[in-house]
């Protein structure tokens, strides 16, 4: 029998990890006199792009890097730039969006004393382009940011930017005609930027940058060291076509009995994204997969639609109509307020959260104010509900001989009709101190409840609809992240004991109550020299059904502690991850460490572990949870991916 540690032991160690990550945490950053510094920022967005111009006293080194959206999360699609000597990221002015339709927010900071991190927040994947400039009359050095329609799957290039001469320009990887080029249109838009009424100029660290006018790009002037630049006409009916994905092959043998596979699928996920000039897009996203864990009597091949939805773009609209994935919430491994789009959870979530998460059918509109605030109206046409796993699955979230001998029937799901339509909305706001998003949601329950007949011996899942309000806030401290995520469930329903509340025998021994869901979280990037690209995440989740009724059989309140903690090293070639979360109150916990290891952008090797602690959820004891449900499936998981 495996020695089990005691959830006392799991929160110990947590508490021993956080806190040598918080002692880590650089008091002051250091600086130095030779050290570049960034002097000013500008920003313009036009049909074709969105481009924001960094001013510097000195040439700088840089590292740039794109990252996929992360809908599991609510993270948008990033692009991120280190600046290698710059030791003022702190103070670098980024309240620079206004209404723009690409670039949903630009942050700033000093995560190490010696280098400083922009990062990129998107509205929607993007073509990334960062170069920089040498000085040019009054012009300083310059670093060069364009975003443009279109996603490419970049993981990051390093440039290292000497002084600019003109020998040295000769010797950039780019020619020297395309560096031209671009330093003369830049000249051009800078120009205008200044000629401009409402114009963008370099100011002091710290101090406020006036929003940039929007402007197209310009013709370059004539001068000794440029050729003419052409200005390019992007038409709104210029179609630009992106495809990728990936095979996957992921196997997951249990440890208790390594001939027994917990987990065993191939997986063909497909991308297609069709961008037009004026910035509308047709995205298709789909799966074909095939089955064959051990429990399974034959193997399956099976197909979905994950998103198929097109993208209006106007002036201060983004209009998508179709199949989409909607992410709500603040939460890592937790649904709080992320209840929009429902998961695949036949496999628990063992699969990658990209690919567990479900698209749902309808329309969704972003309205995007003059003060950098928006607006999203959602309308659901019919409720999509989450895959749950067969009564025979190991990852059955309920033990068979809980239902006392009832044969359960499959899930009753409400009828396709306007009546039965989700809706709701969502506000967010973007100010210097915080982001922070107030919702609502008219919506049918992802958890259903069982409604019990003892006549027919039968318990019958079914879902129902209540309301949900949602409130979030993310708020950045220098190198610290503090996220809340708060939501309220009202009439929410849950089953009951049939002999202590027989008055319920009308609504199959089921009783409707409000819940409270919050969430706090604190997220750091320690600086140890020996950990690359260092993360440390700390959360605490309460929930806790307000006025129980005395009868229910699921807990009435739980406290959830989790803990994340990962890096990067070989730029970013060999990425560890440690995730864990204790139920406190029901003594079981799930703990995951992972590996990816990624010599080539295309290839990635997984080799994960995951155990499970404690036992299933006992309502006389009022002990146990959903992670000691699986305390027999602890297992090794390997995966590989080929992406193209």
């Amino acid at each position: 029998m495996k020695r089990r540690p005691t959830v006392a032991g799991l929160l110990a160690r947590a508490a021993v990890l956080v806190t040598s990550c918080a002692l880590a945490l650089p008091l002051t950053a250091t600086t130095a006199g030779a050290s570049p510094v960034v002097t000013g920022v500008k920003s313009s967005t036009s049909a074709a792009r969105t481009r924001v111009v960094l001013d510097l006293d000195g040439p700088v080194s840089f590292r740039w890097g794109q990252l996929h959206a992360d809908p599991s999360l609510g993270r948008p699609s990033r692009v991120w730039v280190d600046l290698y000597g710059v030791t003022n990221g702190g103070g670098i002015e980024t309240s620079l969006v206004t209404n723009d339709t690409r670039l949903l927010r630009m942050r700033a900071s000093q995560n190490r004393p010696d280098k400083a991190r922009i990062v990129f927040d998107l509205r929607a994947p993007v073509r990334p382009t960062v170069f920089t400039l040498p000085p040019d009359g009054d012009r300083p050095h310059r670093l060069v940011v364009d975003l443009l329609d279109g996603a490419v799957v970049i993981r990051e290039k390093t440039v290292t930017s000497p002084p600019a001469t003109a020998t040295t320009i000769a010797q950039d990887p780019a020619t020297a005609r395309q560096l031209r080029q671009r330093a003369a249109i830049v000249a051009d838009m800078e120009a205008m930027l200044e000629q401009a009424s409402t114009r963008a100029t370099p100011t002091a660290p710290g101090k406020q940058v006036p929003a940039a006018s929007t402007i197209e790009d310009a013709p370059s002037r004539a001068t000794p060291t440029a050729a003419p630049a052409t200005k390019k006409k992007i038409s709104p009916i210029d179609l630009d076509f992106n495809t990728l994905g990936y095979l996957q092959e992921s196997v997951a043998p249990s440890l208790d009995d390594p001939d027994e596979l917990l987990f065993h699928r191939q997986t063909l996920h497909m991308e297609l994204e069709g961008y037009t000039g004026g910035g509308h897009m047709l995205r298709l996203a789909a799966d074909v997969y095939r089955d064959d864990a051990s429990f399974q009597d034959e193997s399956t091949v099976k197909s979905r639609l994950r998103e198929a939805y097109l993208r209006l773009r106007f002036d201060k609209v983004d209009l998508r109509l179709g199949r989409q994935q909607i992410a709500w919430g603040e939460a890592d491994g937790a649904i709080v307020s992320d209840q929009v789009s429902p998961f695949d959870l036949t496999n628990f979530i063992v699969p990658e959260f990209d690919e567990i998460r479900l698209g749902v059918d309808g329309v969704t509109l972003d309205y995007y104010f003059d003060d950098g605030s928006d607006l999203q109206l959602l309308w659901l046409g019919r409720f999509t509900s989450p895959d749950f796993p067969d009564l025979a699955s190991p990852w059955f979230f309920m033990d068979p001989d809980a239902l006392g001998g009832l044969a359960l029937l499959p899930a009753e799901k409400p009828a396709a009709s306007f009546t039965n339509s989700e809706f709701g909305l969502r506000y967010s706001r973007h100010p210097l101190a915080a982001d922070w998003s107030i919702g609502y949601l008219r919506s049918w329950d992802d958890r259903p409840s069982l409604a019990v007949d003892p006549l027919s011996g039968t318990a019958t899942p079914r879902h129902e609809q209540f309301d949900l309000l949602t409130f979030n806030v993310v708020h950045p401290r220098e190198n610290l992240l503090f996220r809340l995520d708060a939501a309220f469930e009202n009439d929410r329903m849950f089953s009951v004991s049939p002999l202590a509340a027989p008055e319920t025998a009308g609504r199959g021994f089921r009783t409707r109550q409000d819940v409270a869901r919050v969430l706090l979280a604190l997220d750091t990037k320690p600086d140890f020299e020996w950990w690359e690209q260092a993360d440390a995440s700390i959360q605490l989740v309460h929930e806790q059904i307000i006025d129980p009724h005395s009868a229910l059989l699921g807990p009435r309140e739980t406290d959830h502690v989790g803990l994340r903690l990962s890096g990067a090293w070989m730029s970013e070639t060999i990425k560890p991850w440690l995730f864990t979360m204790v139920n406190v109150r029901g003594n079981d916990a799930w703990l995951q460490a992972k590996v990816d290891y990624q010599p080539m952008d295309n290839w990635k090797f997984s080799a994960e572990y995951d155990a499970f602690f404690g036992h299933a959820y006992n309502p006389m004891a009022r002990t146990g949870g959903t992670f000691g449900r699986f305390d027999r499936n602890d297992m090794l998981l390997f995966t590989v991916r080929r992406s193209f």
